[in-house]
């Protein structure tokens, strides 16, 4: 918990998904003593280490965090490699509130972060095209460009013998669209509400632990 002349205003937890407690006594150890210090643990069912574990934890966290700060204002993530300057996102925050009011519901419909910028494959259901900026994306999502958006390339069905085949895709591109990259997401209390207490969000969830069940 964060707090300043005016109280607390800023609550975090790091986030642990599911692990096999025998695996590493160590890590249980240094795990509860950290607990038992700050208090500042969230243990979910979500995998770790795999390649849906990004997904699946996140989803986790937004839905336990609405139900753990039913009254916050904003509900975010941050990677664990990342260091924000917390005065300032404050300030950022509070002055995108005031600005930003949904007329129809009364309440602050916004969604925040480090932009970045990507477009879809919807035949392989894989993203591609990712850019920093507007201009480096929307060159990337050309049909008939270099990019892994045209070219079988940097795909998993892409590779023959661990070498890309960068042979043409001739797939339909949808975007590019914008995102907030793991370093600094942040969704408005409103709009967090609404979009992961929805049924979808609920069976995206199951999905993504069916799948790595799987693997």
């Amino acid at each position: 918990t964060v707090r300043n002349r005016q109280g607390s205003w800023l609550a975090m937890r790091f986030v642990i998904g599911d692990f096999d407690p025998r695996a590493n006594d160590r890590m249980v150890c240094s795990l509860a003593d950290e607990a038992s210090a700050y208090a500042d643990l969230l243990f979910t069912r979500a995998a770790e280490l795999n390649d849906r574990a990004c997904v699946e934890k996140s989803f986790l966290w937004y839905v336990r965090a609405l139900r753990l700060f039913p009254f916050a204002q904003f509900v975010g993530k941050t990677d664990d490699d990342s260091f924000h300057h917390l005065g300032n996102l404050r300030g950022a925050l509070q002055m995108m509130t005031a600005r930003v009011i949904n007329a129809a519901s009364g309440s602050t419909l916004l969604y925040a972060g480090w932009p970045q910028y990507s477009s879809y494959l919807p035949e392989f259901n894989r993203g591609c095209g990712w850019s920093t900026n507007t201009r480096g994306a929307l060159f990337s999502a050309r049909p008939n460009g270099t990019s892994n958006c045209a070219r079988c390339t940097n795909h998993p069905f892409c590779y023959v013998r661990g070498i890309s085949t960068e042979a043409p895709l001739n797939s339909p591109i949808v975007g590019p669209f914008p995102f907030a990259t793991g370093a600094l997401q942040l969704m408005s209390g409103p709009l967090a509400r609404r979009v992961f207490t929805s049924n979808w969000t609920v069976q995206y969830i199951q999905e993504q632990r069916r799948f790595r069940r799987t693997r």
